[in-house]
């Protein structure tokens, strides 16, 4: 039974004013009264979506303000029907079962429900509505004037329509024109006041509704709220997705440069390369070969090196190539042989043909080229025949001689003046462990500091591009946070713009969490598909460089250049996400918030 005790509501005025009755289970009941007299503002009150009022209401003997199960055993039939435009007659008609279980109700209509709103005529969007209402399960149903904006005919069937549920449920109408005869009891109102009620029908069985159809997820109604946007949400969605793209692109760029270094050095600097770094003192020639000669050792002095080689015998400075290295031992050739004395060398194959600019890399087998040392602002050169081709292609131009030429080379044309070594590099065998040998040359070169080479370069290149993330990690966080703040920022206008269609969801079953989600999930979607978006981008960008720079600038990429980083790939998604969760928060919590009645009312 249906209780109400002294239920006054105030606004500037009375509105309604100590209105005190019973209704039974079951029954037909109508709330009659002129325009103004508060019928509306009473059926708000019934229905739960008022709790601003004085008295109280109960059911089955329990208060309802705060009941919210009670919400949900009452459903609306409004006057101007409140379908949702955006989708279709049969999505209309299930609203209920996106925010919880239902069961599918024994009514049928004899028209199709896969149109769009548009195509229907006010009774059947009445129609449909009623039936929308029977998909929520009502234990009551409140009908606030549901056939004013009918024809008689359709209000005669809407009226039968409304006369059989009531067998089932109880049904209070509201209006001020309908034929009394059709109800079975009817509570006449006047300035607030009820000023007559008849005689109440024997109260009817209550009918428990069990629940038993699981719910379409929340997931999909969001998906459409997000679909009836399209045009805006999909300039939202190119805006951050071009945002999310260039972060994707910014970090892997930096990450395939930094690997691309690293993987070059380790070409060049095997592992089982040691640096000798002289500290206290000054290390002498002599001093660093007999320690090492059981090993292949290069030195180099801090004022005398070489400059590069080319086929002239007079120096210029554009014709000379630089050699970047001449560190390591040749073991073997793809042309040639390998080197015999100080005055042979073997060139790396990209190197060659760097040299003879065309032709084929064995024509210059046998050939005498100037090898380039500066000392003191002088630059002489000593010929060298090169008796051999190495099958690598490199970063840096690279000319293999044998153990101590270039010392050999620098006091032949600038005699021995004591040069200071800058660095000797010792190459180990590859099953010789690096830490001990490291470990006897530190005992050894008493002052002198010992690294393993590639380590060393590796960790300083890691400390630069580490300073270079910070940075742009910085800026990309920037980036996220503005493509997630204008996210936040549409959402709520769109949840501005969609007051009704929220109050709407709220009298269909949907409590203040699920408009809660509802918001946020449709950022999540944005941003999702901003995400994929991005990562399709990419995609096709990697492939273009990837081959640009193998085919057309013949560099030898070491497993690709840019890759895609599933671990930093994910950490982007996850923050985007994290982000655009927070921005929509705050327009979610204003939805969740908002006044239904006032809400209903608005045009």
């Amino acid at each position: 039974m249906l209780e109400l005790r002294g239920i006054t509501k105030t606004y500037q005025e009375k509105v309604l004013d100590e209105i005190s009755f019973d209704l039974p289970n079951t029954g037909f009941v109508l709330l009659s009264g002129p325009s103004g007299c508060g019928k509306t503002t009473l059926l708000h009150i019934l229905g739960g979506l008022d709790s601003d009022y004085t008295g109280q209401l109960l059911w089955q003997g329990k208060e309802c303000r705060k009941n919210k199960k009670y919400r949900k055993k009452v459903c609306f039939i409004f006057q101007q029907f409140h379908l949702i435009d955006y989708l279709k007659a049969y999505q209309n008609s299930i609203l209920s079962r996106y925010f919880k279980k239902t069961k599918t109700p024994s009514m049928a209509l004899d028209f199709p429900l896969k149109n769009r709103l548009s195509t229907y005529s006010g009774g059947q969007k009445q129609r449909i509505a009623i039936l929308r209402c029977l998909y929520n399960q009502p234990n009551i149903l409140l009908c606030d004037e549901p056939t004013s904006c009918l024809d008689k005919s359709n209000q005669l069937e809407i009226m039968q329509l409304l006369k059989e549920l009531s067998k089932q449920c109880l049904v209070i109408v509201s209006s001020h024109q309908l034929d009394e005869k059709y109800f079975d009891e009817v509570i006449k109102m006047q300035d607030g006041k009820i000023t007559c009620k008849t005689k109440a029908k024997e109260s009817g069985t209550l009918v428990e509704k069990q629940d038993s159809q699981n719910p379409y997820p929340l997931f999909t109604f969001a998906f459409l709220q997000s679909k009836s946007k399209s045009k805006r949400n999909l300039k939202i969605l190119f805006g951050v997705s071009l945002a999310l793209f260039s972060i994707l692109f910014s970090f892997s760029l930096l990450e395939a440069t930094n690997s691309q270094i690293k993987e070059q050095i380790y070409k060049l600097l095997p592992s089982n390369t040691l640096t000798i770094l002289p500290d206290s003192k000054e290390l002498e020639y002599e001093q660093i070969k007999e320690v090492t000669k059981e090993y292949f050792t290069y030195v180099e002095y801090e004022d005398a090196y070489c400059l590069g080689i080319s086929f002239d015998a007079s120096y210029q400075n554009e014709n000379c190539i630089y050699i970047g290295d001449s560190t390591k031992q040749i073991t073997n050739v793809d042309v040639g042989e390998v080197t015999k004395n100080n005055n042979e060398v073997v060139l790396a194959s990209s190197t060659a043909k760097k040299l003879l600019s065309s032709g084929d890399v064995t024509s210059i087998i046998g050939e005498t080229v100037y090898c380039w040392y500066t000392y003191e602002q002088q630059v002489l050169s000593i010929e060298l025949e090169v008796v051999g081709v190495s099958e690598e292609s490199v970063l840096l131009d690279t000319a293999y001689f044998n153990e101590y030429s270039n010392i050999a080379h620098i006091e032949e044309l600038f005699g021995s003046n004591g040069y200071k070594i800058m660095l000797a590099m010792v190459e180990l065998d590859s099953q010789v462990d690096p830490s001990k040998i490291q470990a006897t040359l530190e005992n050894q070169l008493d002052g002198s500091k010992i690294e393993v080479s590639s380590f060393t370069i590796s960790d300083s290149i890691d400390e630069i591009f580490s300073q270079v993330q910070i940075v742009l990690f910085l800026f990309c966080g920037l980036a996220i946070v503005s493509a997630c703040f204008l996210v936040g920022q549409v959402l709520f206008l769109s949840v501005v713009e969609r007051k009704k269609e929220i109050a709407i969801i709220r009298c269909f079953g949907a409590d203040q969490k699920q408009v809660f989600l509802l918001i946020v999930l449709e950022s999540i979607l944005i941003v999702t598909g901003a995400y994929v978006g991005s990562v399709f981008c990419f995609l096709l960008v990697q492939g273009v460089i990837n081959e640009w720079l193998t085919t057309y600038l013949s560099i030898e990429l070491i497993g690709g250049f840019l890759n895609v980083n599933i671990g930093m790939f994910s950490k982007v998604y996850l923050s985007a996400l994290f982000l655009s969760v927070i921005c929509s928060s705050f327009p979610a919590y204003y939805g969740c918030q908002q006044d239904i009645v006032e809400a209903l009312r608005e045009r």
